[in-house]
């Protein structure tokens, strides 16, 4: 038998987001598999799950403190754009400098 499934494969199965040829190999294996297969039903049953959960209202504080970080850095991003533009989006975003950090780049 081949190497077990991971779960986010066995998910994008089950979602029909799977290329057509790995979902004729994910449901190959999940044909054969015991342990995959279970997993597959456990995956099965997370919508049903999820629908019966009592949803649950976030605490003011809470959300008081969500918005002000969310205002602080949207804040911050502003100022280093306003300072310096190209240093804030390698700030922003290092995935778009390769990876690098800000001072490993030359501008």
């Amino acid at each position: 038998m081949s190497e077990h499934l991971t779960i986010e494969t066995i998910a994008l199965a089950q979602c029909g987001a799977l290329r057509a040829d790995s979902a004729v190999g994910a449901e190959a294996h999940l044909a054969e598999c015991p342990d995959c297969a279970q997993h597959r039903d456990l995956v099965r049953a997370v919508p049903a799950l999820l629908s019966a959960a009592r949803a649950i209202a976030v605490p003011v504080a809470v959300a008081a403190r969500i918005d002000a970080v969310i205002a602080a850095e949207v804040d911050r991003r502003a100022m280093l754009h306003a300072a310096d533009p190209p240093a804030q989006a390698q700030q922003v975003w290092p995935e778009a400098a390769g990876g690098k950090s800000t001072e490993q780049l030359s501008v």
